[in-house]
């Protein structure tokens, strides 16, 4: 319910400053993106063959995110 509601914020923040389409376009293919990479990312946890190439990618994404809220978490521990 929430990506409809800001997919509209989109196009109405569009026909505002008369962009034509291009907040809502770029908001839509922002989506699209997000739920191919997380689709990608459930097949390759389920076992389904991936290309070795798109695989490393993924684990590299997800190894990414770990790492940052662990550096943020060391950060603040180590601080007195």
């Amino acid at each position: 319910m929430l990506v409809l509601v800001v997919i509209m914020l989109a196009n109405v923040i569009d026909q505002i400053l008369d962009l034509n389409g291009a907040v809502a376009y770029a908001t839509v293919l922002f989506y699209i993106v997000n739920e191919g990479i997380s689709i990608m990312e459930n097949l390759a946890d389920v076992g389904v063959p991936a290309p070795p190439g798109l695989k490393d990618r993924l684990k590299n994404i997800d190894n990414s995110n770990q790492s940052i809220g662990h550096e943020i978490k060391e950060e603040f521990s180590d601080k007195e």
